[in-house]
């Protein structure tokens, strides 16, 4: 019965360490369980309270401008989403969720402007083929 015991000590301590099975603890982490779970209005609440905690965070900013976009609140998402690529102007992920705002707004000069600055930070990504602007 000792060697069934160990590994399963063992197991739940990984787990622990990993961060597994326990609730959320931060704005960040809230944030997201939150919006997994569909609840987006709580999720912006929390994620506003991480930008509140480190407002030059892009990563956190492009969460926000998700859970507007959830909450289809396509100028909200597209502010975030802006915030996000100025902070980190490197980050092709901004743009590429600025495409798709405006592809869902059928603006279709501006799907492209921004697909294709996303695709000129990374032109090794896969989503740049696979989001690629098709034209009739």
């Amino acid at each position: 019965m000792q060697a069934i015991r160990q590994p399963v000590s063992v197991l739940f301590l990984l787990l622990s360490i990993l961060g597994c099975g326990r609730e959320p603890t931060t704005p960040e982490e809230k944030a997201k369980t939150l919006l997994g779970d569909g609840q987006y209005d709580a999720a912006l609440e929390q994620c506003i309270a991480a930008i509140s905690l480190s407002p030059k965070n892009a990563d956190l900013w492009i969460l926000r401008g998700k859970i507007h976009q959830l909450q289809e609140l396509p100028q909200e998402a597209m502010a975030a989403f802006e915030e996000a690529g100025q902070l980190d102007p490197t980050d092709p992920e901004p743009h590429y969720c600025l495409a798709n705002v405006y592809k869902s707004l059928g603006d279709t000069d501006k799907y492209i402007e921004c697909h294709e600055r996303a695709k000129a930070l990374d032109p090794d990504s896969q989503i740049a083929y696979i989001n690629e602007p098709r034209t009739p």
